[in-house]
């Protein structure tokens, strides 16, 4: 099974398994004898696990290093947004706090989300993930390192050249919805 990871916005959760997709008919020889009679068949519907293992959950990079908060303080006036690191969080990640009007499209309106990962990506530098800082070589910072290199991109290590927005749109990139007058 494959999924496009950086596409997920949040956690993402996985329950593998086989599950019946139709009613069938299943011969019990060949099945634990202390809970089958030999030579017996048992019915199966629709819809029932025929085995299930523990489920996963699959935070993606960006939903690691990204958590949108709403200002519930009412700090922040309709259309504004603020960033800080979460010093008091495990991993090194940002919080976005958005103003209310914003959190409630943040996953609709995806310029919300890219605004809030662009400020993230420019606050690095100063981070704890930032060079010779603690966290710097946290595994979250080497992914992201690893896929700024790998893009030919300059990491937050280097200022002269770190340029957060071209970061952040390689890590989540606009999508420009074509209109049908513009598709001519």
């Amino acid at each position: 099974m494959t999924w496009a990871q950086d596409e997920a916005v949040g956690e993402t959760f996985l329950l593998p398994g086989l599950v019946a997709t139709r009613e069938l008919r299943l011969d019990t020889s060949g099945l634990n004898p202390f809970a089958w009679a030999a030579g017996e068949s048992v019915t199966v519907p629709a819809g029932w696990w025929l085995a299930r293992a523990e489920a996963y959950r699959v935070t993606p990079l960006l939903a690691s290093l990204v958590k949108f908060r709403r200002d519930n303080e009412g700090r922040l006036e309709p259309g504004q947004m603020s960033v800080s690191e979460d010093s008091d969080a495990s991993t090194p990640c940002f919080v976005v706090r958005l103003a209310a009007d914003l959190y409630d499209v943040r996953y609709r309106d995806r310029d919300v989300w890219l605004a809030g990962l662009i400020a993230a990506c420019a606050r690095l530098p100063g981070s704890s993930m930032g060079p010779e800082r603690e966290n710097s070589d946290h595994p979250m910072a080497q992914e992201l390192r690893g896929r700024l290199e790998d893009a030919g991109i300059e990491t937050w290590d280097n200022l002269d050249g770190f340029d957060p927005a071209r970061m952040a749109t390689l890590l989540e990139r606009f999508q420009v919805d074509l209109g049908e007058e513009d598709e001519e």
